[in-house]
């Protein structure tokens, strides 16, 4: 029996893509033992329970900041601390690969498959790879990537799409394969696993307007921050075509993207994945200060291209917003034409690639 190690993590992009390869080597191999390594805080230890056949172990992490800080000291001995302890893990378990998927976490994984011989198999959901990513191109046995357009000189690069979780992908078809008639048109509010200020704030500020013209699924996000100062706030909407929850479940994400509703939300990697696979019209607000411009950089790919449209966060102006979602559903059929030209998740490329370690 084979052995998998699954690394990354911190924002729901890296985790789903790596709950998406642990799905698929199920799916292939039901006897692959399946380790998922990852941080004590980060969102990838609450996620990985949802998939009862994937063991998870946590190490010592550090985030590598961009700009000067005094963290950087400590983080730095947190990380080589992360490399004994990901160095361990792997002589318990002696995998036949590290699948890593980015966020900061993985790096101590891939330095210590590195050091231990281990092949690494590498993967980004961004148009802009992460600084963990990047070094584990250098040493990756195999480079995948969501889009064409991600510049990296490495031969040993195939383009593979963005993951999508199973669950999701076959209650999708379900749900489409369904006769429905929701009345209103659909408009899902999502600031990606951890929530948005702005997003909130605008539902919040906006309810009467958003009822009268939509039904509104809200996913407010799992950050302390977004429940204590939102939670209540929202929760206190009585309206029958408002739904608001911290995070919706697969099941119920196939539901509302069966309806085709225009999406409102942050462009984070699991959010701009789920537009391309599933072909969604979207309004993107990007995250400011995402690392590196990652989230400006996902939007810009397909506003570029009128395949979304873009609203400034900078701006803070919701009359923009509505604007822009109102747009959004007047040329929907336009901009599903363009989101057309983007690939989706090939599975059956991953699967191929999978199997050389099985």
């Amino acid at each position: 029996m084979s052995t998998i190690i699954v690394t990354g993590g911190g924002t729901g992009g890296h985790t789903c893509a790596g709950l998406s390869f642990c799905e698929i080597i199920k799916e292939r191999k039901p006897d692959t033992k399946l380790l998922y390594i990852g941080s004590s805080t980060g969102l990838e230890k609450e996620l990985v329970k949802t998939l009862d056949y994937v063991e998870f172990e946590e190490i010592r992490t550090g985030k590598f900041r961009r700009s000067f800080s005094l963290k950087n000291v400590s983080d730095f001995f947190s990380f080589i601390g992360g490399i004994f302890d990901a160095r361990a893990l792997i002589s318990e378990h002696n995998p036949s690969a590290v699948i890593s998927t980015g966020g900061y976490v993985c790096l101590p994984v891939v330095v210590a498959a590195y050091l231990s011989g281990i092949p690494v198999v590498a993967h980004e959901q961004t148009t802009i790879p992460g600084l963990s990513n990047k070094i584990a191109f250098k040493i990756a046995e195999n480079i995948l990537l969501s889009y064409p357009d991600t510049k990296i000189n490495k031969k040993n690069v195939k383009i593979t799409g963005n993951p999508v979780r199973l669950e999701l992908e076959k209650k999708y078809i379900d749900f489409k394969n369904q006769s429905r008639n929701v009345g209103k048109p659909v408009l899902f509010v999502t600031g990606g696993a951890n929530g948005a200020s702005i997003l909130n704030s605008f539902v919040i500020e906006n309810i009467d307007w958003l009822a009268d013209n939509f039904i509104i699924y809200h996913q407010y996000g799992n950050h302390a921050e977004n429940i204590e100062k939102y939670e209540e706030k929202l929760k206190n909407i009585s309206r029958d075509n408002f739904f608001a929850q911290r995070f919706f479940s697969n099941e119920k994400l196939a539901e509302i993207y069966s309806n085709e509703p225009v999406l409102l939300g942050r462009a984070g990697a699991g959010t701009i994945a789920d537009i391309i696979n599933f072909r969604l019209v979207s309004v993107l607000i990007p995250l400011k200060n995402s690392a590196g411009g990652e989230q400006y950089s996902n939007a810009n790919m397909l506003a570029s291209e009128g395949a979304a449209f873009i609203v400034n966060e900078e701006e803070n102006n919701f009359s923009a917003i509505k604007q822009a979602v109102l747009n959004a559903f007047v040329q929907s059929k336009k901009v599903k034409e363009k989101i057309g030209k983007y690939p989706v998740w090939n599975r059956e490329l991953v699967t191929k690639i999978l199997d050389l370690y099985l």
